[in-house]
């Protein structure tokens, strides 16, 4: 009885496929399916104090009161930014800078090319750089210490790959010019455009960036540039602050940072 079985078994098998035959569409009915995405573009920034990770009533950077002669690139406050983009445009931007200047154009016999960072009067300033971190528990030991933005990334010389650097940026201002003597010519072409416009062209004043199912910070020390946050589009992340007092005259410093979230 078993043999039986499995005979019929697979004559029954067989038998199924060898019974194809050809097929021909007699009739065809469509039924459409639609749906609107509502669109979202929002940006979440809270400053918070690094030591508890509480928000504050003010939403300020304070460095507090310099005293003496600080190092170069030695001070940082104590509140960082917690932002978190809600974007499903394609493709979407993060910029930061500050706009020392709104209403005027300001003279580079008094303030130079660059301005970018906190100002006082009488062509006073102090430079400012900034970071962008994922909650990695840094802010326990009071943010990532820090670092001239001049070596914020070190690339190899050979493969153009990245190999270090401490990861700060420069802050741009709105008004920034370029500086000529710093012009890198290549194929008729300067490639080391230091105003705001060109340098914003060139992604210099990106923090971050994404689209719909991701974001992405700008790392400028680690391969290749950028790291994607695991948490996808509604991830949080740190915006770190630091100022260059060194040589900087008296006065009272302030400026305002600002981030524009730009639809491409």
């Amino acid at each position: 009885m078993k043999k039986l079985f499995a005979f019929g078994t697979a004559a029954l098998v067989a038998g199924f496929v060898t019974t194809a035959r050809a097929e021909t569409i007699v009739a065809v009915n469509t039924v459409d399916a639609v749906a609107t995405v509502s669109v979202v573009d929002d940006l979440y920034t809270d400053v918070m104090i690094m030591s508890n990770n509480n928000l504050t009533a003010v939403r300020t950077l304070n460095f507090g009161t310099i005293n003496g002669t600080p190092a170069l690139w030695s001070n940082k406050p104590l509140q960082a930014v917690k932002i978190k983009v809600d974007d499903n445009a394609p493709s979407w931007r993060l910029r930061t800078y500050t706009d020392n200047f709104p209403a005027t154009t300001p003279t580079t016999t008094t303030w130079g090319w660059n301005f970018g960072g906190m100002k006082a009067g009488d062509g006073n300033k102090a430079a400012m750089g900034w970071m962008i971190l994922p909650d990695t528990g840094t802010h326990a030991g009071g943010g990532p210490g820090t670092g001239d933005p001049q070596f914020g990334s070190i690339k190899s010389t050979t493969t153009g790959l990245i190999t270090g650097g401490n990861g700060w940026t420069y802050l741009k201002d709105f008004k920034d010019y370029n500086d000529p003597s710093n012009d890198v010519i290549v194929d008729g072409k300067n490639t080391k455009d230091e105003s705001f416009t060109g340098s914003d062209a060139g992604g210099y004043c990106n923090i971050a960036f994404g689209n719909p199912s991701s974001t992405t910070i700008v790392r400028p020390n680690v391969n290749p540039g950028n790291e994607a946050l695991l948490g996808g589009r509604l991830a949080d992340f740190y915006y770190y602050a630091e100022a260059n007092f060194n040589g900087s005259a008296g006065g009272d410093y302030a400026t305002t940072v600002k981030f524009d979230l730009i639809n491409e």
